[in-house]
């Protein structure tokens, strides 16, 4: 009778918390997986542009927060495979909150056509940065929640940074 038709509908009704996550799940991971797909080209492209000097002959600084860090970890790669003519047009690079692996590998050889620095600022409370990227991509050491091993500067927050949306408007304001 009624108390049947309570406990079932209340069966269905915690299934359907779960189906709303799935759908936002999903929603999630695609956009993520798209913006680290263009992030990606998109750092390609600016090695190749580096590359060719558009911007002279004086080396450049990159700052990147986010997927944005993400670009400049990838158009430093991407500068470290054409060998020397890659080193001395990055001098100095600040990735924060990197959504990237914290592979002391891929870092190092990042790191090696900068010509001063590459800066790894992280923050381990960044729970967004831990929930969307740990959740799509399944790998447990993140560059922007811990430090990175390597010739790799290290900049953990202040303490009063801790979060990812905290650490986006402290550095740019």
């Amino acid at each position: 009778g009624a108390v049947g038709t309570a406990v079932l509908g209340a069966a269905f009704a915690s299934l359907t918390w779960p189906r709303h996550l799935i759908t936002w799940s999903g929603w999630i991971d695609n956009a993520w997986h798209m913006a680290q797909l263009r992030a990606d080209k998109a750092g390609e492209q600016l090695a190749r542009a580096l590359s060719q000097r558009l911007q002279g002959h004086r080396p450049v600084s990159l700052v990147g927060f986010g997927m944005g860090a993400r670009l400049i970890l990838r158009c430093l790669l991407s500068l470290a495979q054409l060998g020397p003519a890659g080193k001395g047009i990055v001098e100095t690079a600040v990735c924060m909150g990197t959504p990237y692996a914290a592979s002391p590998e891929e870092w190092g050889e990042a790191s090696s056509v900068c010509g001063y620095r590459l800066v790894n600022a992280y923050c381990e409370h960044d729970w967004v940065l831990g929930f969307i990227y740990r959740g799509s991509d399944l790998i447990k050491n993140v560059a922007g929640l811990q430090a990175v091993s390597g010739p790799v500067e290290e900049r953990p927050p202040p303490d009063a940074t801790h979060t990812h949306t905290h650490t986006h408007a402290t550095t740019t304001t």
